[in-house]
């Protein structure tokens, strides 16, 4: 047999700690390297796009949390099967939308929000590129933030945390390896 529901929750609360104290130190580290290796101006537009990615978790966050709380109110129970399904579904759709209206107002916004930086000209491209990527990014995530939520809601936190742990992680590396490339 599985593990119990205490089980579950202890082994997925310490894989959160875990994930969190992560990102956290990476997190910390980033800064006073871009800092040294790219300087101010590449310093505050990445706090500047940064700031695009908050807003865009926060509506991730709302809709992602919704999910999971709808799926979780159906799982386990037999005769829910099918709407576990259809709520799953209905989710990830609405995930999807709003990651592709999330990635048209990046795009739509990345030259004016740049330009309003007032960045030199190679950071100003630097950061709209950035923009660009994330734009990207807010489209692809949907696959990942849909099973997260249905993880979440059978009770297979220490997954969910684990892959929230890897996105994190490879968000840092790769603002990171942008930074060392130049």
């Amino acid at each position: 047999m599985g593990m119990s529901r205490t089980e579950r929750a202890a082994k997925g609360y310490m894989v959160n700690v875990l994930q969190t104290v992560l990102y956290m130190g990476l997190q910390g580290l980033l800064a006073p390297l871009i800092l040294k290796l790219a300087g101010v101006g590449t310093l505050g537009a990445y706090g500047a796009v940064m700031q695009v990615v908050a807003y865009y978790s926060i509506l991730d966050f709302s809709l992602s949390m919704t999910l999971s709380r709808h799926l979780a109110q159906c799982h386990g129970r037999e005769k829910d099967t099918a709407r576990f399904r259809a709520i799953f579904t209905t989710g990830r759709t609405c995930l999807l939308f709003s990651g592709l209206a999330s990635a048209v107002l990046a795009v739509a916004i990345a030259a004016p929000f740049v330009a309003l930086l007032k960045l030199p000209a190679g950071v100003a491209r630097d950061a709209t590129y950035a923009l660009y990527l994330m734009a990207s990014w807010f489209i692809l995530r949907t696959p990942l933030a849909s099973y997260d939520a249905a993880l979440m809601a059978t009770q297979n936190l220490a997954t969910a945390h684990t892959i929230t742990g890897i996105q994190n992680a490879s968000r840092v590396l790769g603002s990171l390896t942008a930074v060392l490339l130049g």
